[in-house]
């Protein structure tokens, strides 16, 4: 019951999905193997309540509260506002912060963390770094230090599509169970366009 939050007593039913649907862990030692095994063989004497969740149901419904109701949805900043030149590199960046950690009630209780990995394409057929990237710091130059930006240069001018996927790999936890559980990876995708003019006469600034 959510009521009790995290005084309550642990659900055999939820406990033995769990365990059952993991399995045993390949790293584990002769003991714990042994104390997994008594676990898992103790299962079949619980007396399991009709209204336990199965553990499929309780990763599908936690990865669909993520993608619906918790995770930002992303954007996609580009400097200098939608606008680069041929030749000169273009930053670019998501407002997404590096991690996330949920606690729901439904429909179990839990805490739910989430982690990102970031997919860039260009639309030049290039594609970026598994990073979110950064505004432009005038004390960072993206010539000395290009690690810190997500940066692309195009080759000619024209007009391109940019587009980002964020995939969060995501676990939970459930009061009473040590063990982390996988939730199904949710993505989440942006666009935006971008104007590439001839760099010809343009004066910038040589960072």
């Amino acid at each position: 019951s959510a009521a009790c939050g995290q005084d309550c007593p642990d659900d055999p039913a939820a406990v033995c999905d769990l365990l059952t649907a993991v399995g045993p862990d390949p790293a584990m030692d002769a003991q714990a193997r042994a104390q997994y095994d008594q676990a898992v063989a103790g299962c079949f004497n619980y007396l399991l309540p009709a209204g336990a969740v199965p553990i499929a149901q309780v990763q599908a419904a936690l990865a669909n509260y993520l993608r619906e109701r918790l995770l930002p949805k992303p954007s996609i900043v580009i400097a200098p506002s939608g606008r680069s030149f041929a030749n000169l590199a273009t930053i670019l960046y998501t407002p997404v912060p590096d991690s996330f950690t949920f606690n729901v009630d439904q429909p179990v209780v839990a805490t739910i963390s989430a982690v990102p990995h970031y997919h860039w394409e260009f639309g030049d057929g290039e594609t970026g770094p598994d990073a979110p990237g950064r505004p432009y710091d005038p004390a960072i130059s993206p010539r000395d230090h290009p690690e810190a930006y997500v940066a692309h240069g195009y080759a000619r001018p024209g007009r391109y599509q940019v587009t980002l996927a964020v995939t969060w790999d995501g676990t939970f936890t459930v009061p009473g169970v040590a063990q982390a559980f996988p939730i199904a990876a949710v993505t989440l995708a942006a666009a935006a366009g971008l104007v590439v003019d001839e760099a010809a006469g343009v004066l910038v600034h040589n960072d």
